[in-house]
C-alpha cells in the first residue's frame, strides 16, 4: 500500500514539474541558415556574419531560444515551405517565394543592385542585356537576380552551388561572366583577394531595393510579426544595426562605409 502511494505521489511531483517546466520553457526560432559569403558564414566550425548575428538580435529580443539549422539553399527552401523553419535571411523577393514566406515590412539592409562582374583579363565589356546572349554566365543556383533574366532560357548560364565557385571560374577563364548582388559579389571579391582580377561591367539591370526578412507562412513567428518589427525598428533606431554591419561586414571584409540608408554601401570600383 505504501508502495503504490510513494509511487503515485513520485509521478505526481514528476508530472507537475514537467508542467511547470514546459510553462517556462523559451519558445524556439529556427534560423534555415545557408552559408552564403559574405553575410553568412562558418567561423570555426559555427554559422557566423552579419545576418547570423541580426538573427541572434532578434531571439534575444523575442526571448526565443535560437536554433540554427545548416542546409543548402534548395533545401532550406523547402525547411521554409514545410515550416519546420522559421526565417531565413538573404533572400530576395519573388511571387513563388512569396507564396509561402510573409516578407517583414521594416528593412533590415539597403539591398545591392545586381550586376554582371568581368575578368580583367577580357577586354569586352557588358553595355546591354542583348550582349548577355553572346556569353557563358555563372550564376548561383536558387538565386533570385531579375525576372528578365530569371525567366530567359535562350542564355548560356552555368549553375553553381556558391559564389565562390563563380568567381573562380570567372578567373580561370571557365565563364566569361558572373552575376551577383553588388554587396555578396562585393565580400566574395574581396574574401579571395580578386579586387584586382575582376570588375563591374557597365550593364546593371536595377537599382538598389530594400531587403527584408522572409517568414514562413506555417511559423508561429506569423503571430508574432508586429513584435518582429518592432525588434527590427529599434535595431535601426538603437544603432545595433548598424553595429553588426560594421563589425561582421565592413571591417570584416575592408570596405569602405558610408553613412547613407539604414547599413550605409560599399564602396568599391
Amino acid at each position: 500500500m505504501k508502495f503504490r502511494l510513494w509511487t503515485f505521489l513520485i509521478c505526481l511531483f514528476l508530472n507537475i514539474f514537467f508542467q511547470l517546466n514546459q510553462l517556462h520553457a523559451k519558445e524556439k526560432l529556427v534560423f534555415a541558415f545557408n552559408e552564403s559569403k559574405p553575410f553568412k558564414v562558418m567561423l570555426k566550425g559555427k554559422p557566423a556574419g552579419a545576418y547570423t548575428e541580426i538573427v541572434r538580435e532578434i531571439a534575444r529580443a523575442l526571448d526565443m531560444d535560437l536554433v540554427i539549422r545548416k542546409c543548402p539553399l534548395a533545401r532550406c527552401l523547402i525547411f521554409m515551405k514545410e515550416g519546420t523553419a522559421d526565417i531565413m535571411m538573404g533572400l530576395r523577393k519573388s511571387k513563388e517565394r512569396e507564396s509561402f514566406m510573409n516578407y517583414l515590412t521594416t528593412p533590415y539592409r539597403e539591398g545591392g543592385r545586381t550586376v554582371f562582374y568581368i575578368s580583367n583579363k577580357k577586354s569586352f565589356d557588358i553595355e546591354k542585356y542583348e550582349d548577355l546572349s553572346k556569353l557563358s554566365i555563372g550564376v548561383k543556383k536558387g538565386a533570385v537576380n531579375f525576372s528578365k533574366f530569371d525567366k530567359d532560357t535562350e542564355l548560356n548560364k552555368n549553375f553553381v552551388t556558391t559564389n565562390e565557385q563563380n568567381f573562380k571560374m570567372l578567373v580561370l577563364g571557365r565563364v566569361d561572366t558572373v552575376v551577383a548582388s553588388e554587396t555578396l559579389g562585393d565580400g566574395v571579391v574581396y574574401d579571395l583577394g580578386y579586387q584586382q582580377e575582376v570588375r563591374k561591367a557597365k550593364f546593371s539591370p536595377n537599382k538598389k531595393v530594400f531587403a527584408f526578412i522572409p517568414i514562413s507562412k506555417k511559423s508561429h513567428l506569423v503571430s508574432k510579426t508586429a513584435r518582429l518589427e518592432d525588434a527590427m525598428t529599434q535595431m535601426i533606431k538603437n544603432g545595433t544595426l548598424k553595429k553588426i554591419y560594421l563589425e561582421h561586414y565592413y571591417q570584416a571584409y575592408n570596405l569602405k562605409f558610408e553613412e547613407e540608408g539604414y547599413v550605409g554601401v560599399a564602396k568599391w570600383p
